[in-house]
């Protein structure tokens, strides 16, 4: 019997690490498909499509290996650390590690914020605590692409008091896209899809001369409801009840893929105006209502530079409220920029999301381009 114990606990121990081998294995195929399921057009797989929201549990899970490796087996590390390696695009695009630069002379500021109609944060005593209008002033941005901004609105007036140059494009009457800008604006396309309340344009500036177009975007709402998203803030904090996550998923889900079949075709729309004006420096800001590994933001970047992705620093998630963290507002820009220190502003609670601000240089090569004339 004392023979046959160790021999006994060797088997197990070896059928132990294959088993947690075979689930490592498993754990990085399965954040490789969710990772680059940003490929998959949502009108022709619209489920699949959907499953990149499941890419930072599948990055925790693929982490969680390698303390594990270490204790049990420390030369099985390189088994997560293989599925970092060809994970490493979708990696990245949700999750950027970029050492910090300061932005060159000359660099233009871009301020990219959904301003929920510019709403203001007050106090139990009614005080203001947080303007998002009084947060624009002080950005001090060259340029601003706000959506959910309301040019009737009474704080835009702080907001044309201290740029030069105000211009906004209706969607319908509940929604406006506006550009605030120390460059004239010299005009403003609308770029049609079919959307009920959400819409893009772009601005087209004269910068020093040349001309520069802003797309400013506003792509389709998953429509959450206020119940929705209570829904969700339960559920991450573990007080949903059993009987409601089928229910509640399923709900959640066809809001999601109902949603994600909308944008694709408002994300190809913007794409095509972008390839047809790629003479253009362009700069295309806006709220996506998408993560990162999603198509909209695949089909935007596979023409843009994603500058969150080329410069930021961590997972930048942008909407702050009920504990749904993801990053849905995004800065890009043509082969005619170089972005410098792209963050997130998470110190400013005014709006349900949180302002971008980025650093863009003309490059060298670049600094001639078409001009536009009225």
């Amino acid at each position: 019997m004392p023979v046959a114990c160790p021999t006994m606990f060797r088997g197990i121990k070896t059928v132990t690490i294959r088993l947690l081998l075979t689930a490592n294995v498993v754990a990085i195929i399965a954040m490789l498909a969710v990772g680059y399921s940003d490929r998959l057009q949502p009108t022709l797989h619209p489920t699949l499509s959907v499953s990149g929201l499941l890419f930072p549990g599948f990055i925790v899970l693929n982490l969680l290996f390698f303390p594990l490796w270490v204790f049990i087996k420390p030369k099985n590390v390189l088994v997560p650390l293989f599925g970092f390696i060809i994970s490493y695009v979708p990696v990245r695009t949700y999750c950027p590690v970029n050492m910090p630069e300061d932005p060159p002379e000359g660099a233009l500021k871009i301020l990219s914020y959904n301003t929920w109609s510019f709403h203001e944060e007050r106090d139990a005593d009614g005080n203001v605590v947080a303007s998002a209008a009084d947060y624009i002033v002080e950005c001090n941005a060259d340029i601003a692409c706000l959506q959910e901004a309301w040019m009737g609105n009474i704080r835009t007036k702080t907001i044309a008091d201290h740029y030069p140059y105000v211009k906004s494009c209706v969607i319908d009457n509940a929604n406006s896209i506006m550009v605030a800008s120390r460059y004239p604006i010299v005009k403003v396309e609308r770029i049609f899809y079919e959307s009920q309340i959400n819409g893009s344009a772009a601005f087209f500036l004269d910068i020093e001369g040349d001309t520069v177009v802003v797309v400013n975007t506003h792509f389709e709402s998953n429509v959450f409801s206020l119940e929705d998203r209570q829904q969700i803030s339960d559920f991450v904090n573990g007080r949903l009840k059993k009987a409601d996550v089928e229910a509640d998923t399923r709900n959640l889900l066809e809001k999601l893929t109902r949603a994600a079949r909308i944008r694709a075709p408002q994300a190809d729309s913007v794409a095509r105006y972008i390839e047809d004006h790629d003479q253009y420096p362009i700069i295309l800001c806006g709220d996506f209502n998408t993560w990162p590994n999603s198509y909209t933001h695949h089909r935007m970047a596979s023409l843009l530079t994603d500058c969150y992705v080329a410069t930021g620093l961590g997972p930048g998630w942008t909407f702050n409220r009920n504990h749904i963290d993801v990053r849905i507002d995004n800065i890009m820009c043509s082969r005619h920029w170089e972005p410098f220190a792209c963050r997130v502003d998470d110190d400013i609670v005014a709006s349900d999301h949180f302002p971008v601000t980025c650093w863009l240089k003309k490059k060298r090569k670049e600094q001639k381009n078409a001009h536009f004339s009225p």
